[in-house]
């Protein structure tokens, strides 16, 4: 089996606990994006005045680490393309779910944690001595 990146294993466990941290409800995979770091890629094939001009068309949370002309090193926000494939990666180890969907009626994809039978067992016991007490 190969051995994942750092940067990938890391991404993967703030998804994971993001997902723990909004459990029973379930997030998109917009809503997941929106609550992890910011990504740093490069931009081929766009004009330098698109991105470094005085009038620039990017977006404000779009930051220019380094401008080459024919390439830019930017930081953006990541957005759901980004972690779609590290949530499918996450559902086939069996640590989250994927929630059925109607496209139709939502076309966001949602996703959840399998809750801890264990711990849930472990909850009840410690709620009936409460009730108990």
């Amino acid at each position: 089996m190969t051995s994942l990146a750092t940067h990938t294993t890391m991404l993967r466990d703030q998804m994971l606990a993001a997902l723990r941290e909004a459990y029973p409800a379930a997030l998109s995979t917009n809503q997941i994006a929106e609550l992890m770091p910011a990504i740093v890629c490069r931009r081929y094939c766009e004009p330098c005045h698109w991105w470094c001009g005085p009038n620039a068309g990017r977006r404000a949370d779009v930051e220019i680490l380094k401008c080459h002309r024919d390439w830019h090193l930017i930081r953006r926000p990541r957005n759901g393309e980004d972690i779609h494939k590290h949530l499918c990666a996450l559902a086939r180890q069996g640590l989250i779910t994927r929630l059925p969907y109607n496209r139709s009626a939502h076309p966001c994809v949602f996703w959840t944690v399998k809750p801890d039978l264990a711990a849930a067992g472990v909850i009840d016991e410690v709620e009936a001595i409460w009730a108990a007490a």
